[in-house]
């Protein structure tokens, strides 16, 4: 727990003039808004089996019902693209941005903390596949932001240390406290469970009731019922309250008033599954608790209008009231929505601009199916009283037909076969409507063969599909920007908020310095991300051509190396070229491990000394080193301010040492400035420094181009662009 008390406010489940308030107002709201939405949910419930190939209607019902799921390969197509962009890479998902330079150190901290949330905790990642497939199937797809804390107490083996802290090559086992999840969630949330009231409202935080209706396993709920909200803080009372009157109500099968209207969409969903409904067996003693979970925007106490979280379980107690627990005081959901429409909350999926193409497909594919077994098979037209046995005419080896005359008493009918030709072409006409209408790249191919046939020629060239996949980038990248505004970008600052509010333990990570040359190894804690910050998600950014965005960082590195290094100097730059070619490797050619193919000659880890200092604390001076990266006078006045405790006779040698071994690395850097600078003055240093003619080398020699020849017809033009310097001599 926190140090300090951070939830104050109190569960008022137990107050009587707000159960009935919640009761007379707040369940009947509810029980509305279901009602209200029935047609909705008819349509999403449509989307739903479009997606998983399944048969809703059909005006033509022939043999064999096929079905071919063209919309769900468009939905899919959408997933990927849009989940592709929203994640170019590995590690540069969004960006932070300060309002104010005095907090922009803390920027690597930020950075580093929030993609250890995403990867290690959240897997931002995998999660957004479910949320996205729902979100461009049905239109809206809301997510809930929280924080989640899980310690386990886990056996774990230790090595054993002797008196001087070395090992000892001997192990015991002990139990320890493992953090399993530490940070904010995402979860994705069934839009069938979820409502928002009224739904005019185009945010969230415009409305006044959000609610989310659940299942909850009884012994989940009489675990809440007996964990205090703060043990410190007694008077606050418990998460629920009020649940043992409607738990003996359950063990005694008593049925729960409205249950089986209230989840009647979701036991349809279910049953569309194969699964069986939650409240099927309602005589089960041991069936879970349907609990309705609100957010509620209305004046309960003498503040005014505020946002409140009330739980009620079976539409008739009260277990849970209390003020909006989040520090950014608004329901924690964040909506995404494909195509988002004026006055309405709710937003349209892309399965509505094919429905009725994906419906009369399959019509068109089953009479065609049909129209092909019937002209596969011949009709034996025969006289009944020249054919002694009828049932011998059948088409199988050794048949044989007993007859008088098989050239008057036999005859053989060809059937149609222009309508199984005529279906399969329509089928592939159908197909590519569907792609230009609704895929994420229009034109893209489809049908039974290759569907070419059914563009117009302009599109058959190589122009013609570049402008069409231009149209289709435009199309995502609009898609993509939405969604940053609606979620992704949206979610950073709640996560800072979050993270303010409840992190109360100190997090070891790995960051990287702000010029990237350096690793250092730092605790962060919940301080380190204060202040006023701008989020950007860098999806849309990324929306473009692959090979364009390589080509570009290629002729940008070419052209900036032409330029003398003197003149950027006097305008106060310098060319990240490691951070550049890394960029062209990672982003440009979309390759894994660009930290490895252009990496650093020494790698520079730098520690925290307040770290260093715990060190030496514990007797372990010897892990503590001077690295080439440290700061060396910072370090040496924190570890001066160590001197300043009580400490062993061992353990202040070490850090005298240590102090100076930081003074020696800061006089040798020093040294080496001051001869670079010398060597700058005289010249030596080619294209920098010194007289001679104006862009040239100190010498008077002639300039220094210091990027590569834009053209070189072999081993005499390269080494004429080299300089000569030394017993080299110079160039003539």
């Amino acid at each position: 727990m926190p140090t300090e008390t951070i939830l104050l406010h109190p569960n008022l489940a137990g107050d009587k003039k707000i159960q009935a308030i919640v009761k007379d107002e707040l369940v009947p709201l509810c029980n509305r808004v279901r009602k209200d939405r029935g047609q909705l949910q008819e349509k999403w419930l449509r989307y739903g089996k479009i997606w998983k190939a399944e048969r809703d209607k059909a005006a033509y019902d022939g043999r064999y019902r096929t079905y071919l799921a063209i919309g769900r390969r468009v939905i899919e197509n959408w997933v990927q693209k849009v989940k592709q962009d929203l994640f170019p890479s590995d590690n540069e998902w969004f960006d932070v941005v300060p309002t104010r330079e005095a907090v922009a150190h803390r920027i690597p901290a930020i950075k580093a903390l929030f993609m250890q949330y995403f990867k290690k905790y959240m897997r931002l990642r995998r999660v957004s596949t479910p949320f996205l497939r729902g979100l461009i199937t049905y239109g809206t797809g809301p997510v809930e932001i929280g924080w989640r804390l899980d310690e386990r107490a886990l056996p774990t083996l230790q090595e054993v240390l002797d008196e001087d802290g070395n090992p000892t090559n001997k192990f015991e086992e002990k139990i320890q406290t493992i953090i399993k999840y530490i940070g904010p969630t995402f979860r994705p949330v069934d839009l069938f469970l979820w409502y928002v009231y009224p739904n005019t409202q185009l945010e969230v935080s415009d409305a006044s009731l959000v609610f989310e209706d659940m299942m909850v396993d009884q012994s989940q709920v009489e675990a809440l019922s007996e964990t205090p909200i703060d043990p410190r803080e007694p008077d606050l009372g418990m998460i629920f309250e009020n649940t043992k009157d409607v738990l003996e109500r359950l063990k005694y099968g008593q049925g729960l008033l409205g249950t089986k209207d209230k989840f009647d969409t979701e036991i349809r969903r279910l049953e569309s599954k194969g699964l069986s409904s939650k409240m099927d067996t309602a005589e089960d003693k041991n069936r879970p608790l349907d609990v309705t979970k609100c957010h509620w925007k209305r004046a309960l106490d003498d503040t005014g209008d505020q946002w409140w979280q009330v739980v009620f379980g079976a539409d008739d107690t009260t277990l849970q009231v209390r003020r909006n627990p989040f520090w950014f005081d608004e329901p924690n959901f964040l909506v995404g929505k494909f195509v988002e429409i004026l006055d309405n909350f709710y937003g349209e999926g892309i399965p509505g601009v094919f429905d009725q193409l994906q419906y009369f497909l399959n019509d068109v594919l089953n009479q065609a199916g049909d129209g092909l077994v019937w002209s596969m098979n011949p009709i034996c037209a025969l006289d009944m009283f020249s054919v002694q046995d009828p049932t011998s005419i059948r088409m199988r080896p050794g048949a044989k037909w007993l007859m008088k005359d098989p050239a008057s008493s036999v005859q053989f009918k060809e059937p149609p076969k222009e309508t199984a030709a005529i279906g399969f072409t329509a089928i592939n006409q159908l197909i590519a409507l569907m792609n230009d209408v609704s895929n994420v790249a229009p034109f893209g191919g489809g049908g039974l063969s290759s569907g070419g046939r059914s563009r117009g020629r302009a599109l058959q060239t190589a122009a013609g599909m570049s402008i069409i996949l231009s149209e289709a980038l435009v199309q995502v990248r609009d898609v993509v920007t939405n969604l940053e505004d609606q979620v992704y970008a949206r979610q950073l600052p709640w996560m800072q908020l979050l993270t303010e509010q409840f992190l109360d333990r100190p997090m070891l990570l790995r960051l990287t310095a702000s010029e990237g040359s350096s690793i250092i190894e730092g605790q962060i804690t919940r301080g380190d991300v204060v202040g006023d910050f701008d989020y950007l998600w860098l999806g849309s950014t990324h929306v473009h051509n692959q090979e364009v965005r390589a080509t570009q960082m290629v002729q940008f590195g070419q052209m900036v190396s032409r330029i003398p290094p003197e003149i950027l100097a006097q305008q106060n730059v310098e060319i990240g070229w490691a951070y550049l070619l890394r960029q062209i490797w990672t982003d440009g050619m979309d390759l894994r491990d660009g930290h490895r193919v252009v990496r650093d000659r020494s790698q520079q880890k730098v520690v925290d000394p307040q770290i260093e200092n715990e060190l030496f604390r514990q007797g372990q001076g010897d892990e503590v080193e001077v690295s080439p990266g440290d700061d060396d006078l910072k370090h040496s006045k924190a570890h001066d301010q160590l001197l300043g405790q009580k400490l062993s006779a061992p353990i202040e040698t070490q850090v005298v040492a240590h102090i100076r071994s930081h003074m020696a690395s800061f006089m040798t850097k020093k040294l080496m400035e001051q001869m670079q600078a010398e060597q700058q003055g005289a010249g030596m240093i080619p294209g920098v420094g010194g007289g001679g003619a104006p862009g040239g080398g100190g010498n008077g020699t002639a300039p220094f181009n210091p990027g590569r020849p834009s053209a070189t017809g072999g081993l005499d033009d390269l080494f004429r662009s080299l300089p000569r310097i030394g017993g080299m001599g110079t160039v003539q």
